[in-house]
């Protein structure tokens, strides 16, 4: 039986986003590094967020992109994303981050 690898972030390679409390879309670009593949998110904030992951800059989050609830973190295939962008549920900021590794 083969175990995954745990999650091995990239040093100085996380980007913050804050969903802001409009609430509208917020973009940013990805500290993309060559190597790491995989992708950490982690809604550090109170309220669930809608999450977009792109290939290209300035994405718009709506309310049909990946839910993450309060607190989560996820790890995800980072292949040729080079941006983001986050929605806030409620009227509540909440800052996301994106860290790249390995593993996880």
């Amino acid at each position: 039986m083969s175990f995954p690898l745990p999650f091995s972030p990239a040093n100085g390679k996380t980007t913050k986003i804050t969903a802001n409390a409009t609430p509208t879309s917020v973009a940013g670009d990805l500290a993309v590094v060559a190597g790491p593949t995989r992708i950490s998110v982690l809604n550090n904030g109170t309220v669930p967020v809608f999450v977009h992951l792109s290939p290209t800059t300035a994405p718009t989050a709506t309310t049909g992109d990946f839910p993450m609830k309060a607190g989560e973190r996820l790890t995800l295939d980072g292949n040729g994303i080079t941006a983001a962008a986050v929605l806030s549920s409620t009227t509540t900021a909440c800052d996301v981050y994106f860290s790249w590794g390995e593993g996880g």
